[in-house]
């Protein structure tokens, strides 16, 4: 029985570091990708800093939307 539960808690903290490993390394590429996209919109900032657009759907484009979500709860 002792070699057993040997094997078993040997493959428990494998498991355990492995969940670690996985946790760690998604946390380095969301931070990557962060960076990536900052550095991506830095240069358009710099470029243009107070030309916000805020782009609307046309009115038609609207109703059309409002009208299907209105038929989809049903």
């Amino acid at each position: 029985m002792n070699a057993t539960d040997n094997i078993v808690s040997r493959e428990l903290h494998l498991a355990e570091q492995e969940e670690k490993l996985g946790k760690f390394k998604t946390d380095l590429k969301k931070k990557q990708f962060i960076e990536e996209i900052k550095n991506g919109l830095k240069v358009e900032i710099m470029k243009n800093p107070s030309g916000v657009k805020i782009i609307k759907k046309p009115f038609w484009g609207r109703v059309k939307e409002k009208l299907q979500n209105f038929l989809t709860k049903f």
